[in-house]
């Protein structure tokens, strides 16, 4: 059986213990040799710094590095200074997107879309980066229509994204039309289906309401028991090109190991 490629999502740590961890983390599951890493961005760029700092430190361990990006409450030139400092760096991949606006704050700034972010990055650095940009099979819990959202992710690929990393989702049949429906419209990127490995029933299923993801019916009556889904990763995903992708959060390194070392 090929061994399909895999990357791994950190929020970027808050204090020197937590720095610490990430490294010894990083080292574990660098021996899966994961295609890259990827660092969370807060709203508005509240965790600029951080994620900064967190990419440098994984691409000098000797992985490659994907920083979050988002455009809403952000200014041209703030995301110019932000990819001039991370192209300084030789990093070429980033994760685009929209964002949250940061609480209390009364402006957008100079972008509304992540399509507007993702033509602003190929118009002003060219084609050396790789784009990716963010698919929600279960759609935007902003939008609230399903073809407006397919339209959003359309807007995304045409403006020149690589390919896509889903939300996480426990409906793969969502996953599989989300993608079927988007290459009819023209969006023939890869699509990588998001994993989030159940290690905290309760937070999963927060974030679940929240972004408006379901819970599968067997998983959601399990209770704790609910990371038995982590023994069937995708659900029989698709051989899309590209990684899969795996949210690794405080603590769910070792679910990570489980999930793709069987």
């Amino acid at each position: 059986m090929k061994k399909v490629p895999i990357s791994f999502e950190f929020f970027p740590p808050n204090t020197p213990v937590g720095d610490e961890k990430l490294k010894t983390v990083v080292e574990e599951l660098g021996t899966m040799r994961p295609e890259f890493f990827s660092v969370t961005y807060g709203a508005g760029g509240s965790t600029r710094e951080k994620t900064l700092r967190t990419v440098v430190a994984i691409c000098k361990a000797g992985h490659e590095a994907a920083p979050h990006l988002s455009c809403v409450g952000s200014t041209r030139a703030g995301l110019a200074e932000i990819l001039a400092t991370y192209r300084g760096e030789s990093i070429r991949r980033i994760v685009a997107l929209r964002g949250d606006m940061p609480s209390g704050t009364a402006t957008a700034g100079e972008f509304r879309y992540a399509s507007e972010l993702v033509r602003f990055i190929r118009e002003t650095q060219g084609r050396d980066w790789r784009i990716e940009v963010a698919a929600y099979p279960e759609y935007h819990p902003e939008e609230r229509y399903a073809k407006r959202d397919l339209q959003h992710y359309v807007d995304k690929v045409k403006a020149g994204a690589d390919s896509a990393i889903t939300q996480f989702f426990f409906n793969p049949d969502c996953y599989f039309h989300f993608v079927e429906e988007t290459r009819k419209l023209g969006a023939d990127v890869p699509v990588v289906p998001g994993i989030m490995p159940f290690h905290n029933y309760a937070k999963i299923a927060q974030f679940a309401q929240r972004d408006a993801g379901g819970i599968a019916r067997h998983s959601a009556g399990a209770g704790p028991q609910g990371r038995q889904l982590a023994d069937q990763p995708g659900g029989g995903m698709p051989g899309e090109p590209g990684p899969q992708l795996l949210r690794v959060a405080e603590d769910v390194e070792t679910a990570s190991f489980h999930i793709f070392r069987g």
